[in-house]
């Protein structure tokens, strides 16, 4: 049975969502790419906009380089819609290359980083290649979902 100390300090751990979430926030200002956090505060299609969520996801991972240990997943979701004009109309079917190059931008800044570069966690891998997800009556807007296992102080 877990002493109260452990379930203490369990229930102290940060959510691996705001580590994230601090981690690319600068990065992405400096792009000029929205961040949220969990959840869009309006929708993609149609705005011609691309922008960013992150949160702690439902599940946790386990993987070998932690000998079994179990880590909870990052969920970061690139949400991108085609370039559009005043109208509305689209100019450029651009979404999924959008995406991809902001996915590109924040896999380098998460995966495989440690300790060093990172000090708020010990490791972080892309748990999964990313996914592409068409959003339904979206317009052909595009979400593309990623998750990081998250191995954190």
């Amino acid at each position: 049975m877990p002493s109260a100390k452990y379930l203490a300090n369990f229930a102290d751990r940060p959510d691996v969502g705001d580590l994230g979430f601090r981690r690319l926030k600068p990065a992405l200002d400096a792009a000029d790419v929205a961040l949220f956090k969990d959840l869009p505060p309006h929708e993609v299609p149609g705005t011609g906009s691309v922008f960013v969520t992150v949160g702690q996801g439902a599940s946790w991972g386990r993987d070998a380089y932690h000998r079994g240990a179990h880590h909870p997943l990052m969920v970061v979701n690139i949400y991108a819609d085609h370039s559009r004009d005043e109208q509305g109309e689209v100019t450029k079917h651009d979404a999924r290359n959008k995406a991809l190059a902001v996915y590109d931008y924040i896999d380098a800044l998460l995966d495989g980083t440690t300790q060093a570069t990172w000090p708020e966690v010990i490791t972080c891998r892309r748990d999964s290649e990313p996914t592409f997800i068409t959003i339904p009556d979206g317009l052909g807007a595009e979400l593309l979902h990623i998750r990081y296992e998250v191995s954190h102080l």
